[in-house]
This record gives structure tokens, C-alpha cells and sequence, in this order.
């Protein structure tokens, strides 16, 4: 018994978009009022392409943001939870699997999967978010379409249901890649985060503008000559970078002298089981802050939604 068996391309139709969203972030330094504009996201056609690819270079791990839930005979909802990892299944609904669009595609042979990708979007309507639905419900997979349900400053939650033991999708932005290190220790969750290798991070002129990319700790930041050292490294190594990228190393290892601080965006998803697991360990006071703040953002957006 596979997913494929038990599933079909139509039950992820309308939650697609957080794929496209997922891989974009990847790509960009947009923020995420402007991805949820992009074509890549909005236009079906484009939509179709862009994931095609994606599934061309397999790269799946994009589509497990899109995550439903099927009611099956325990047994078999039982195996598919063992076999597949990150798959949910609960021992008190044993007749309940979730899984996502990632299992549904890793089960189909390339021509399978192209065919799948078209059908999904085939299928994709613009029905409204409903967030309403009680936890064990009939209907087993919420629509969504895209939008930001609740923004909480850096912290947004852009896609949740209720359906069963539930599914959340946040997006955060402006968080050093030390917080995402240990962020994704957090292995039963999803992520998706902007790439150092296809994202050049400074312009290749020294003289030009520089975005602010360094998160600086209360600690430093409280400390002027603590500061002043501070500052003056991150600029060396961000003159370095721009020198080696102008000597023609590619960014993707001319990367290797930034610093831990920089900034990123990230697409975190999970189960509410799951999600509740990592801010129960993470809002306790021996977080580190930036990990904590975020941490008790998403759980003040998930109480409120």
C-alpha cells in the first residue's frame, strides 16, 4: 500500500500556492507581501511550470507545505504513518493519516508526477480561507487561497486548518540563520529558507547602498564598543565576499566568510502536534531569545487563529 493508492492529485489542489511559495523564498530577498503577488504563485499557468520544474530537479521537499488528511481503515492508516516519515497518525484516531503532497509525488514516476502537477492546478479553485471548522471534522481538507491570515511583526501565519489534528504554514522573515540553525533541529517540521547560494547577498559595488543584514543581539547592540567591534568585522566580511565574488567565485562558496548573523526568511510548516512540540521546548527561558520571541509569536498566532 502506497499514497498514491489512497490519494489523488485533486486532494491538494487548493493549497499548492504554499509549494510555489515555499521554493520562491528560496530565490528572492522579497519580502512576503510581495511573493504572494508574484505569478509564480498567482498565475495558474505559471504556477504549473514553475512546480514542473521544481519536480524536473527533485527538488520535493517544497511540497510537503501542502499536507492533507484522508480517513482510511486503521490498519492501513497505521502502515502508511510507519512507512512514510513525517507522515501524522495518532493513536486515539486510528483511522485518521495525514500526509503531503511530497509523499503523494515521491510515490509516482516522473511522467506521473507531470501529470499529477497538471491535474492539481486543473483542479485549483478560489474558494475562501475557513479557519471554523472544529478539529475532528467531516470535511477533511480546508481550501486556502493566497493571503496572510495573521502577521504577528516578523513572524506570519499564511495558511492554517483545522481539519483533524490540524496543519499551519508560517513565514518568517528578518531572522538571523543562527535562529534557523536551530530552528530546523526541530526535524518533524517542514522549512523552506532563503538560499545564500542562488541569492547574491550585496550589490558587486562597494560604493552602492547596502541592505542591513546582520541581526545584532541586545547584548551587543546595548554595548557601544562591543558594537563597534561588531560592526566593523561584519563589514570586512562583507567587503570580502563582495571581492570574491567580483575575483569570480561563485556566491555559493564566496558564502563560507559571512557571518552566522545574517538575516534570511523561512518557511516553517508542521502538524499543530508538532508545532505545539517545538514552542513548548523553545518558549521555556533557556531559549536563546531570538528562537524564544519567535517561538511565543507562533503560538500567540495560532491561540488568536
Amino acid at each position: 500500500m502506497r499514497i498514491k493508492d489512497i490519494a489523488s492529485s485533486k486532494d491538494f489542489a487548493n493549497n499548492t500556492w504554499l509549494c510555489a511559495l515555499g521554493a520562491r523564498v528560496c530565490y528572492t530577498k522579497k519580502g512576503l507581501s510581495d511573493l504572494l503577488q508574484e505569478s509564480k504563485i498567482t498565475n495558474t499557468q505559471q504556477t504549473k511550470d514553475f512546480l514542473l520544474r521544481l519536480c524536473s530537479y527533485k527538488h520535493f521537499s517544497v511540497f510537503s507545505h501542502a499536507f492533507i488528511y484522508k480517513k482510511l481503515d486503521p490498519q492501513t492508516a497505521m502502515y502508511i504513518g510507519a512507512k512514510y516519515f513525517k507522515s501524522y497518525w495518532n493513536e486515539h484516531t486510528p483511522d485518521i493519516i495525514g500526509f503531503s503532497l511530497r509523499h503523494y509525488l515521491e510515490d509516482l514516476t516522473e511522467e506521473e508526477r507531470a501529470k499529477a502537477i497538471e491535474d492539481i492546478l486543473s483542479h485549483q479553485t478560489s474558494l475562501p480561507r475557513d479557519t471554523s471548522l472544529p478539529q475532528n471534522t467531516s470535511t477533511p481538507n480546508i481550501v486556502s487561497t493566497p493571503n496572510i491570515v495573521d502577521t504577528l511583526e516578523s513572524v506570519s501565519l499564511v495558511h492554517i486548518s483545522k481539519a483533524y489534528y490540524g496543519y499551519a504554514v508560517f513565514y518568517l522573515e528578518n531572522i538571523s540563520r543562527v535562529m534557523t540553525h536551530q530552528l530546523v533541529r526541530h526535524t518533524f517540521l517542514n522549512f523552506s529558507q532563503r538560499s545564500q547560494r542562488y541569492v547574491l547577498q550585496f550589490p558587486k559595488k562597494k560604493d552602492l547602498p547596502r541592505q542591513d543584514m546582520m541581526i545584532i543581539p541586545p547584548t551587543i547592540k546595548n554595548n557601544q564598543q562591543a558594537l563597534d567591534i561588531f560592526l566593523k568585522a561584519t563589514k570586512q566580511s562583507e567587503d570580502a565576499y563582495i571581492d570574491l565574488v567580483n575575483m569570480g567565485i561563485p556566491a555559493e562558496d564566496a558564502r563560507f566568510i559571512l557571518p552566522h548573523g545574517q538575516k534570511t526568511n523561512i518557511v516553517v510548516s508542521g502538524t499543530i502536534p508538532h508545532l505545539m512540540d517545538f514552542i513548548s521546548k523553545r518558549i521555556e527561558k533557556g531559549a536563546q531569545w531570538e528562537i524564544r520571541d519567535t517561538a511565543i509569536k507562533m503560538k500567540e498566532l495560532l491561540d488568536r487563529n
